[in-house]
């Protein structure tokens, strides 16, 4: 045994030999990648959305430079800098407002080789040339982005250079400013990654096992983080593990756009599928926890979910109630044979007779204040707002197909039919589904309110009073609907 562990220690720094070594002789340090593209007029004129004419008309009258050009004469092309100029000068940017909201678009899929790393890349050189201004983060240890952008993970990159600073137990960094590096491209920078940024997914999950909210405060830390530095971005584009990790579940909370690329290959999709249920899942949990908490409560200022779908309003009530869960865990069974019991119903009848009725006395603690954390929520439709919308087009037998199944749109007296009509279909947490009348919003106009009846998969749901939905200006007509196939 302790001649495997000395060989695998001998291998270990074998290779760290080799490694300074190829360090100091194949590869140089300021050695990079550099961008050789060009662009011709005709080109140019195409990514700028104008006419080659209008570019020779600045260049003469002098806001713009003259054309590069060889010793004949030839144009040899424009550079990325050149377009990005020329598109201030033409005013043909397309940056966004201030009032708008940047992009965070995570490229995922828990399942590797299926190009996330080819599609980052791609979509930030594509983007770039664009003339957006982009900002790509490696947030995957392999490193396979931040090499495809001509850095050498092993060499040039040091841990001190990735998230890690920012997302380590003890993180010494505060903003994520510290890791941004231009690239070859004059509109793309990268927060780059490398092998050692792996440690993180050990620290955060050793730091969650034990119920604590340091998991919790390290997804808010990157999203918040990610917001602030996008303020100087169009797009930013993210790079997670393929695996289901604390880093990828960061990543997917703190994007508000999601890419998930498909190879067509029965594994890749099967994966994809199993993805796709899993965040379909989570969803419908969460809607409905969120449902009953202000249903029953009022609106709250923040919410906490734990593995076990047990929600809660702050990080301390679910520490709390973590460490209580262990607490029953670990004492119950001792407390229901002192008592005698053996049986399911007994134990449920000591439950709520005797043992939580005594828990309670003994630890609950009155509130320092009286008022109430939440705010009333009346008056707002929540049930229309914490469900799923999909925009339709009504086909020709007065139709809409939704997940399926079809939805037959019966009769209406203000209508004969709503063929090729835009709707919108509601999916609500029950499973239930509901048909809006949905104008486009060029031409939004107010029509008058139906009773509204659900009609779920598996039956007709429990009766419901009319329900307002508001839009802007405009008020959406609701339908009844029937299940047809």
């Amino acid at each position: 045994m302790n001649s495997e562990v000395s060989r695998i220690a001998e291998l270990s720094e074998s290779g760290e030999r080799l490694i300074e070594r190829l360090r100091k002789k194949a590869f140089l340090p300021e050695s990079r990648k550099g961008l050789l593209v060009r662009y011709g007029i005709a080109e140019a004129a195409q990514l700028l959305g104008c006419s080659t004419n209008r570019i020779r008309m600045a260049e003469e009258d002098g806001r713009l430079p003259p054309p590069p050009s060889t010793d004949s004469g030839r144009r040899v092309g424009y550079t990325i800098e050149e377009l990005l100029t020329m598109r201030a000068v033409l005013g043909a940017s397309l940056a966004r407002s201030d009032g708008d909201t940047p992009a965070i678009i995570a490229v995922q899929n828990f399942k590797g080789g299926v190009g996330k790393s080819t599609v980052t890349t791609h979509l930030a050189h594509y983007f770039g040339v664009k003339g957006y201004r982009v900002l790509v983060i490696d947030c995957d240890s392999q490193a396979a982005t931040t090499t495809l952008f001509g850095f050498n993970p092993h060499f040039n990159i040091t841990r001190e250079q990735t998230l890690y600073p920012y997302l380590s137990i003890d993180p010494p960094q505060t903003s994520l400013l510290y890791a941004v590096q231009s690239t070859p491209w004059p509109n793309v920078d990268l927060i780059p990654s490398n092998l050692e940024l792996f440690d993180v997914e050990y620290e955060l999950a050793a730091a969650g096992a034990d119920g604590g909210s340091v998991l919790a405060s390290r997804f808010r830390t990157l999203k918040q983080g990610l917001n602030d530095l996008a303020r100087n971005y169009d797009i930013v584009l993210l790079d997670p593990p393929p695996v289901l990790g604390t880093i990828s579940l960061a990543v997917m909370q703190a994007a508000n756009a999601l890419l998930v690329p498909l190879p067509a290959t029965t594994p890749d999709f099967c994966s994809t599928v199993q993805f796709l249920s899993m965040m379909d899942q989570v969803t419908q949990q969460l809607m409905r926890g969120i449902h009953e908490t202000i249903s029953k409560h009022g609106l709250f200022c923040s919410f906490y979910t734990d593995r076990g779908s047990h929600y809660f309003t702050t990080p301390e009530a679910r520490g709390r109630s973590e460490r209580m869960f262990a607490t029953l865990q670990g004492r119950l069974v001792a407390e229901l044979k002192l008592a005698g019991i053996t049986g399911m119903k007994a134990a449920n009848d000591y439950l709520q007779e005797t043992y939580l009725p005594r828990h309670n006395a003994q630890f609950t603690v009155t509130p320092e204040l009286e008022a109430s954390a939440f705010v009333d929520a009346k008056g707002i439709d929540i049930a229309n707002v914490l469900c799923i919308q999909e925009d339709r087009i009504v086909g020709a037998d007065n139709t809409v197909r939704n997940k399926g199944v079809t939805l037959q749109i019966p009769p209406s007296p203000l209508r004969h039919h709503y063929v090729k009509t835009h709707v919108r279909v509601h999916h609500y947490p029950d499973d239930s589904l509901a048909i809006f009348h949905a104008p486009p919003r060029s031409g939004a106009t107010t029509l008058a309110e139906h009773s509204k009846a659900r009609q779920a998969r598996s039956g007709p749901a429990p009766a419901t009073p009319p329900l307002a939905l508001h839009s802007l200006a405009s008020r959406y007509e609701k339908h009844r609907t029937y299940v047809v196939s």
